[in-house]
């Protein structure tokens, strides 16, 4: 309940640069709206992750794919993978590795608990030591 000073009040209580929120605490605002931008961000982050493998399932259907593209696809998938890695996201990375099907596995392995891809050795890229 606001009194009459400006400040929120709860029995009798103040609480001063805090706001009152329904169902939780009271928050300072500004540690609110950052937590707030942090789950948007996720959110965000995680649905792009979402939509590019879609795309590289796609892609790896095709006949003709390249070395070029199986790094290309391991350095965006490692790179939201290190997003997700400390964010309880186990669940999330599994469906989206396993939603790429049957073609994902031909070409790469996934190391630790769904925390980075590999191309398989014998799709990697050869270079010779003079």
């Amino acid at each position: 309940m606001r009194n009459g000073t400006g400040c929120w009040s709860r029995n009798g209580i103040r609480m001063e640069n805090e706001t009152k929120k329904e169902g939780r605490a009271a928050v300072p605002q500004h540690i609110a709206e950052a937590s707030d931008a942090k789950k948007r961000a996720k959110r965000k982050t995680l649905a792009r992750f979402e939509e590019r493998c879609y795309g590289f399932r796609s892609l790896l259907e095709r006949e003709e794919v390249n070395i070029l593209d199986l790094q290309r696809i391991e350095c965006v998938i490692n790179s939201y993978m290190g997003f997700c890695k400390g964010r309880r996201t186990y669940g999330r990375r599994k469906q989206f590795i396993n939603s790429m099907g049957g073609a994902f596995w031909k070409y790469f392995t996934v190391g630790g608990h769904y925390q980075n891809i590999k191309i398989k050795s014998r799709y990697r890229y050869k270079t010779i030591a003079l």
